[in-house]
């Protein structure tokens, strides 16, 4: 999970050529995670979900991370002599 929300992060920080999207990014997940936990009834798993964390949660935010890792993978292959 923290792979693909960080190269979904560093996405956002090389296409803005700024930190401050990124931040406010982590922000959001960290309190969208905090109001997901109040909701939550009982001991979920944490791997599967119901959480942002989880695979059921985040599968979103992991299709776009591994987009955005493709995308900057690519980009710096282009680059390279």
């Amino acid at each position: 999970f923290c792979l693909f929300i960080g190269s979904f992060f560093s996405f956002l920080a090389i296409r803005t050529k700024s930190f401050l999207p990124a931040s406010i990014a982590h922000g959001s997940l960290n309190g969208f995670a905090a109001i997901s936990i109040w909701f939550t009834l009982g001991t979920p798993n944490p791997f599967i979900g119901p959480l942002p964390t989880g695979i059921i949660g985040g599968i979103g935010l992991i299709i776009v991370g591994i987009i955005c890792f493709v995308w900057v993978d690519r980009k710096n292959t282009a680059v390279k002599p």
